[in-house]
């Protein structure tokens, strides 16, 4: 009698388990259905990273940035003036 329950419970736990793999696999296919037909960039395949590249150029931030305008510096001194006093301050 207790084989048989044994045996009843083994089966239906392994149907169960089954059933689990078999809608988790229904999952995976619909996800990769929604990636293949999404644009969005965070689904873009990635080529794997190379230490080891040959066509690596410095290039100096300096030459491609624009200019720092005077009034915007002077501003954000001030700033982090005004934040330097509230922080000693406690607020």
């Amino acid at each position: 009698m207790k084989a048989n329950i044994r045996l009843l419970v083994f089966i239906i736990l392994a149907a169960m388990l089954s059933a689990t793999t078999a809608l988790a696999d229904l999952a995976t296919l619909g996800n990769k259905a929604i990636i293949a037909q999404s644009g969005l960039l965070r689904y873009t395949r990635l080529p794997p990273f190379d230490p080891h590249r040959k066509d690596f150029v410095c290039a100096d931030a300096s030459k491609y940035a624009p200019p720092v305008d005077p009034q915007a510096e002077r501003w954000f001194q001030q700033a982090v003036a005004i934040n330097a006093l509230a922080v000693a301050a406690g607020g």
